[in-house]
């Protein structure tokens, strides 16, 4: 009895053992670092600050943040820790915008 008292504890130990593990949250996958060549860039006007892509996008800056770091929304740092930049095109991608097509100048009918 004693045998098969120990055999059921030891199934049901490994059994719930199995379900905490399933309910673990992932582990967060490291952030990616890419080094943009300056050139690639833009002008200067294109780039925005976290506070600038939050005012834009109307979200909050913390959502711009967590969307950079985890690669949900491409930005780039220029050097390590230093603020986010992220270029107006990129925030118009992520938002799912398209852009508009300029097809010359309107005319009179």
């Amino acid at each position: 009895m004693d045998d098969l008292a120990a055999a059921f504890r030891a199934a049901i130990r490994d059994e719930v053992t199995r379900q905490l593990a399933e309910l673990q949250p992932p582990a967060p996958a490291a952030p990616v670092v890419v080094t943009i060549a300056p050139e690639s860039i833009g002008s200067p006007d294109d780039l925005l600050t976290v506070r600038e892509a939050a005012a834009y996008t109307k979200r909050h800056p913390e959502t711009i943040g967590n969307a950079c770091r985890g690669g949900e929304l491409r930005g780039f740092q220029p050097k390590k820790n230093a603020p986010w930049r992220i270029r107006r095109e990129d925030l118009d991608t992520w938002l799912g915008v398209k852009p508009v097509v300029r097809r010359g100048p309107l005319r009179a009918l």
